[in-house]
Order: C-alpha cells, then structure tokens, then sequence
C-alpha cells in the first residue's frame, strides 16, 4: 500500500530521490539538481503544487511522482478546455506497477474534476510545458518503448498508444555531404537565407521555452522566388548532464512547382554547412512519426542514426 499526496516544498529531495533511482530504460538520463528542478519545473509561472502527486511506502519512502498540466488550451487554443496531460510519471522499481496504477488513479480524479475528458500521458512537440531538455533532447516526447514495465503499467491503467515517433541525429561536425554534380549546379541557381527569428506564438511559449531560439531559412532563387523553407530550433540544454547544444529540425518543406529537383537535399545541407561555420549547435535532431516511412529513409540515407523510439499515450475518461 502507498500514500498520495500533493507536492509540498519539503519534497524537492524526494523528487530528487526518485529521479536519481529511476529505472535505467527511462529516458530521463539527465542528473536533476535542486537548481535544475528550480529552472525547469518548480519556477514556471502555471507550476501548481497541487497537481503534482507524489507516493510514499508507509515508510515514508519516496517512490514515484506524476506531474500533471490541466491549462492545455493556454499552450495552444486548438487542445480546447476538455484536454488535460500528465507530463511526466516516474516510478521506482521495483514498485513500478501498483505505483504507477495509483499515481493515474490519482491523477484521473484531478483532471475530471477539472472537466478534462481526454487525457494525454507524456509531453509533445506541440505541448512540452516542464520536462524539454531534462531528457537531453530538445523536446520531451512521450515516453521511451524500451522501458517494457512501464508501458505494460500504464496500458493496464487503460492508457493506449496514441502516436509513436522515433528520434534520429546527426553529428554536425562530422558530416560529410557527398560530392553530386546536381548539387554544385543547383548551388549556382539558389541560395539559403535566415528569414526571421522566429517570435513565440505567446506568453505560454515565451516562458516555457526560454532555452529555444526558433529560426526560418529559406532557399530562394537570382529572382528572390521562395523555393522551400526550413523551421529549425535552437536549443541550449539544461544542466551540466554532458548533453551538446543541439538544433531540431521541425520542419522542411518545398513548393509543389518545385519538388523531385533536389531542392530539398541542398537545403539541409546547405543548412548543415551553415551550422558547421557557425561552430555553435554541435548535433541535429529531428522526430518523426514511426509510421512516415519514406521520411525514414530519406534522412537515413543522408546520414541520420535512428536513437530511440518514443510513444505518446491516451485515455478518454468516462462520462459517468
């Protein structure tokens, strides 16, 4: 049997305690200091003690925590008022099923109280309010597929696998684009330039995500034509876990005129020599939903490594 409750101040060292006894297929790899738990999580201006729950053995053993965020429509209209997340769940094994059974019990309860009805377990690209960067990537994206107990404990909780995505990088420093006469051609027709620094949507992005810098680049033509463009973020990582400053690659598009050309090609690399004379962001990330297929063979044959595979979970709660 566990106890629940609420955070309290007191509790940052269980918080810490928990962290730094978490199971090894976690993705949270990150060492969490109190400095850090300050920056990224306790200091944010909608952190609310009451919706982060934490267990204890009778003991008084701290043995896992559920972080929850009810304010999705400030984020972005579009999730509306009936959505809720759990941002991040972390238990201790060997308590890693009844914990983990207790801790969404706990949080289901909140959030329907709150008038949420669909519940997302894990943070997204679109929705990362506390735990980006604490993982080394740029995003926290879901939950890592690898760490089988988990995933077995939270689908017996009636939680569902509601998007997976795979992470892949690239060593900025290393790469080597490969010699094509296409490329030297379409060098002398077009060029990349930064468009604008990207501002935030609103005052929910601007304080979530202090660390990023969001850039556009576009390839452009001798008439200044707009041919593709390219939305990237900077990221700075928290702590001193060893994790390189790294660029996500969010999105790269071409116009439909000008597809199936190599337009899209020159434009990462082009980019990539960009980041290589600047000498600041020193690895590129990119996630990908695991069921785009051709953009998986795309990029591995650039010189991508698939890293890991995340799953994003779900649950509708019940109206009664």
């Amino acid at each position: 049997m566990f106890e629940y409750r609420t955070f309290l101040n007191s509790d940052i060292a269980s918080l810490l305690e928990i962290w730094k006894n978490q199971h090894p297929d976690s993705c949270w790899h990150q060492p969490l200091s109190v400095s850090l738990l300050e920056q990224a999580v306790l200091s944010k201006t909608y952190f609310r003690n009451y919706e982060l729950f934490l267990a204890f053995t009778q003991e008084k053993q701290p043995v896992g925590f559920c972080h929850l965020f009810s304010q999705m429509v400030e984020a972005d209209p579009a999730f509306g008022t009936t959505q809720g997340m759990i941002c991040n769940l972390m238990v201790v094994p060997p308590y890693t099923e009844e914990a983990t059974s207790g801790l969404l019990e706990k949080a289901g309860d909140y959030l329907a109280q709150k008038g949420v009805t669909t519940i997302q377990l894990g943070e997204s690209k679109e929705c990362s309010p506390y735990y980006g960067g604490l993982g080394g990537a740029n995003q926290a994206v879901g939950f890592r597929q690898a760490h089988r107990t988990f995933v077995s404990a939270v689908e017996k909780s009636g939680y569902l696998p509601k998007k997976e995505y795979v992470i892949m990088d690239l060593d900025i420093e290393q790469f080597r684009p490969p010699f094509s006469r296409q490329l030297v051609q379409l060098r002398r027709q077009f060029q990349m330039v930064l468009a604008e620094l990207t501002p935030a949507k609103n005052w929910w992005h601007a304080t979530s995500q202090k660390n990023h810098h969001h850039w556009t680049f576009q390839l452009i033509d001798q008439r200044q034509q707009v041919h593709g463009q390219a939305k990237v973020c900077c990221f700075d990582p928290l702590g001193d876990g060893g994790f390189t400053r790294t660029v996500m690659l969010e999105d790269i598009s071409i116009t439909e005129t000008s597809r199936k050309q190599g337009l899209g090609r020159l434009l990462l690399f082009e980019f990539i020599r960009f980041l290589q004379e600047q000498r600041l962001y020193f690895e590129l990330e990119l996630i990908l939903e695991k069921s785009n297929t051709l953009a998986h063979e795309f990029f591995l044959a650039l010189g991508f490594q698939k890293r890991d595979e995340r799953v994003l979970f779900g649950k509708k709660l019940s109206s009664s």
